[in-house]
C-alpha cells in the first residue's frame, strides 16, 4: 500500500513540476505546429512569458508543445491586444481582439478550429463586418467606416462543405450606388450587377445551385455575351457549353465551345464583302454581311456602274438608318430613314 502511495505521489510531483516550468517567448521555437525549447528536442511544457522592461508578462501555457487554455497578448501600453482560447494547439472558444486605443476589434467564435459567428469593428467603434448563423442560414454583412452598409448576402448550409446562395443579396459601390442586387431560394435565383451610373451591366441566372447563365450587357442595353458556367459562385466557376459574343448592334461576332472549362473550339463570325455585277462587268450591288445577314451601307448602281440607284443601311439583316433612291436622271425620288422597321421620310424645309 505504501509502495502504491509513493508512486502516486511521485507522479503527482512530476506532473506538477511539468507545469511549474516557465519559458521566455524568445527562447522557444515552433516546428511542425509544435513548440520546442531552442536548440533542443524538449517540447515546451509550462507557462510562457515575455519580458517588458524588468517585468514578466505571462501569456499562457503549453502542454506537450501545444498552446492550451487561455492566451493573452498585451500592448506595451498595458492594454490587452487579444485573448485566445486553445485546446491542444487548436483554437476553441471565443477569440477576442482589441485596438491599441482599447476599443474592441474582433470577436470570433471557434469550435475546435471551425470558425462560427464573428463580428469585426472599425477603430472608431462602428461595425465593419458580421457573420451570423441561425438554423442553417448564414447572414454576411459589411459596413463602411462611417457606418453605412456596403453589402448583405446569405447562404443556406447543406453540409460543412456545401452552401447555397439564399435570401436577398445587395451590394454597393464606394459612392453608395447599388452594385448588385438579387434574390435566391436555396441556390435558385437571379442577381443583377450595375455600374455606378445605375446601368445594368450583367445578369446571372442560377437555374441550379451550381449552374448559372451569365449575360453581359453593353451600356446601350444590348447583349454583349451569353455564357453558361458550372459553379456555386462566379469567382470559381468554369465555362461550359457554347458561349456567344455580340457587337453593340446585337450581331453575333464570336462563338466559343467549352468542355469542363477548357476551350475546345472558337469560331469568329467575320464580315464578308458582297459583290454583284451586271453581265457587262459593271457594278450592280456593293455591301457587307455579318453572319450571312446584310449589315452597314449597301449601294445599288444603275447599269453604267457609276450612278447610284439606291442606298440602304442595315443592321442584323434589317433596314435601319439612312435610305435613299434616285431616278435614271440622278434626281432623288425618295429620301428618309428606317427606325424599328418603319420608314420615316425626310421632312422638306418650307
Amino acid at each position: 500500500m505504501k509502495k502504491y502511495l509513493f508512486i502516486v505521489l511521485l507522479v503527482g510531483v512530476c506532473f506538477g513540476q511539468k507545469f511549474q516550468n516557465a519559458y521566455d517567448l524568445k527562447d522557444i521555437v515552433e516546428q511542425d505546429a509544435t513548440f520546442y525549447k531552442k536548440f533542443s528536442d524538449e517540447k515546451v511544457n509550462g507557462k510562457v512569458f515575455r519580458m517588458f522592461e524588468t517585468k514578466k508578462i505571462f501569456l499562457g501555457q503549453m502542454v506537450d508543445g501545444k498552446k492550451d487554455g487561455e492566451w493573452v497578448e498585451w500592448y506595451d501600453s498595458g492594454l490587452k491586444k487579444s485573448k485566445f482560447k486553445f485546446s491542444k494547439g487548436i483554437r476553441d472558444g471565443k477569440q477576442i481582439g482589441w485596438y491599441e486605443n482599447g476599443k474592441k476589434r474582433a470577436e470570433v467564435n471557434i469550435k475546435m478550429g471551425k470558425v462560427g459567428n464573428n463580428t469585426f469593428w472599425w477603430q472608431n467603434g462602428n461595425l465593419q463586418s458580421e457573420v451570423k448563423t441561425v438554423d442553417k442560414i448564414t447572414t454576411f454583412k459589411t459596413w463602411n467606416e462611417d457606418g453605412s452598409l456596403t453589402s448583405q448576402t446569405q447562404r443556406y448550409s447543406v453540409n460543412d462543405s456545401i452552401n447555397y446562395k439564399h435570401g436577398n443579396w445587395i451590394g454597393y459601390h464606394d459612392d453608395m450606388t447599388v452594385s448588385k442586387k438579387g434574390s435566391f431560394q436555396k441556390g435558385i435565383g437571379v442577381i443583377d450587377y450595375f455600374s455606378n451610373k445605375g446601368i445594368k451591366i450583367k445578369t446571372e441566372n442560377f437555374y441550379k445551385p451550381d449552374s448559372f447563365t451569365s449575360t453581359e450587357l453593353y451600356k446601350n442595353g444590348k447583349i454583349k455575351s451569353v455564357q453558361d458556367f458550372k459553379g456555386f459562385d462566379n469567382y470559381d466557376a468554369i465555362p461550359i457549353g457554347v458561349s456567344f459574343f455580340y457587337d453593340e448592334d446585337g450581331i453575333i461576332i464570336e462563338e466559343r465551345k467549352y468542355r469542363d472549362g477548357i476551350l475546345i473550339n472558337k469560331n469568329l463570325i467575320e464580315i464578308e464583302d458582297f459583290i454583284e455585277n451586271y453581265p457587262n462587268g459593271n457594278k450592280k450591288i456593293r455591301g457587307q454581311t455579318r453572319a450571312g445577314k446584310r449589315h452597314g451601307t449597301w449601294y445599288f448602281y444603275a447599269p453604267d456602274g457609276v450612278t447610284w440607284k439606291e442606298l440602304h443601311n442595315y443592321k442584323n439583316g434589317k433596314l435601319d438608318g439612312k435610305y435613299q433612291t434616285w431616278d435614271k436622271f440622278g434626281f432623288t425620288k425618295l429620301k428618309g430613314s428606317y427606325q424599328n422597321g418603319v420608314f420615316i421620310p425626310l421632312k422638306k424645309n418650307k
